[in-house]
């Protein structure tokens, strides 16, 4: 630094007057907490809540969420360590300048004051040391926290997902519902479900074994997906029955659907190795949220219509 170079020359300088000896070393302190509050301010800032607010634990396996709670714990830990280095380093050089300046005011010969900015000039070169170390180390946490952060994501959208259809599983359609009971309640706006099952579908598994029916459910999936608009929910309930969630739609609306999907179901042919074409038909149940139902209530309702529409033949729509 080109007012460090000088402090030096003046303490070098037995026959400098003593006032501009002392007007250097006073500027070459304020330069130097300049310095470091500047450091301080430009080191990367991080929210470490985050990973763990912006993101569920919902849909990870035990294990998954457990090993990626650890490395984010690990991660976490040492940028509080790092933090806390950090405050320790600042206020130790804090307290330098502090005695520096009390000791300025004993200065009496080019001597001491050789040894103050010494003194100085080493400390200011430790902190910044110290502060661009951190600064790298804290860019190496950020960095991994990211990827920790993607990985989570991941691992949060898998774990939504059925893993055969590549449609939402039975908790993101719990979670869709839920959702949207609270939206229809927020916003009196009807809401309804439309419950879908696989007529015989044993059979095809008995027949053709469990591939074929597999290689059905992906196509059957597929099917009501092309239906669905994008505020609506399609999901594997399980087994070979499915489910829509249908928000801001009444039950006369959602019946017209369910039957333009079942007609669909019905003409649709399905190519199967082993099997040829097959073509199967569906039941379907649709029931309308009531004031003040719950999403279990209104699931179970829409369940008892698609096997009232099972008894009553196969291949219809049973509504209220």
């Amino acid at each position: 630094m080109w007012w460090e170079a000088r402090i030096f020359h003046a303490a070098e300088d037995v026959e400098r007057p003593h006032a501009g000896s002392l007007l250097m070393l006073s500027m070459f302190l304020g330069l130097a907490v300049f310095g470091t509050a500047a450091a301080a301010i430009a080191l990367p800032t991080f929210d470490l809540r985050t990973p763990f607010t912006r993101h569920h634990a919902e849909g990870l396996s035990a294990g998954t969420l457990a090993k990626a709670g650890a490395r984010l714990d690990h991660e976490a830990s040492k940028m509080a360590a790092l933090a806390a280095s950090s405050v320790d380093s600042h206020e130790s050089y804090a307290e330098t300048l502090g005695a520096m300046q009390e000791r300025i005011s004993t200065v009496r010969t080019p001597e001491q004051l050789r040894a103050i900015a010494s003194m100085l000039a080493a400390d200011n070169h430790r902190m910044r040391l110290e502060t661009y170390g951190m600064a790298r180390k804290l860019e190496a946490s950020r960095a991994q926290l990211e990827v920790l952060h993607v990985s989570l994501e991941r691992a949060q959208e898998q774990g939504l997902r059925d893993s055969l259809t590549k449609i939402g599983n039975r908790r993101a359609f719990d979670q869709a519902l839920e959702d949207a009971v609270k939206t229809a309640a927020d916003n009196l706006e009807p809401l309804s479900v439309v419950m879908v099952d696989i007529d015989r579908f044993k059979s095809i598994n008995d027949r053709y074994g469990h591939q074929a029916g597999d290689a059905v459910l992906q196509a059957f999936a597929k099917i009501l997906t092309r239906f669905a608009r994008d505020r609506e929910t399609v999901a594997r309930f399980g087994g070979e029955e499915f489910a829509i969630v249908l928000p801001d739609t009444a039950s006369l609306p959602a019946s017209i659907l369910a039957e333009r999907l079942r007609s669909q179901i019905e003409v649709e042919s399905f190519a199967i190795a082993m099997a040829g074409r097959l073509r199967v038909t569906a039941s379907l149940g649709v029931a309308q949220l009531r004031d003040g139902e719950r999403a279990g209530d209104l699931v179970n309702r829409a369940d008892r219509l698609l096997y009232q529409a099972k008894s009553l033949g196969r291949n219809r729509v049973a509504t209220v």
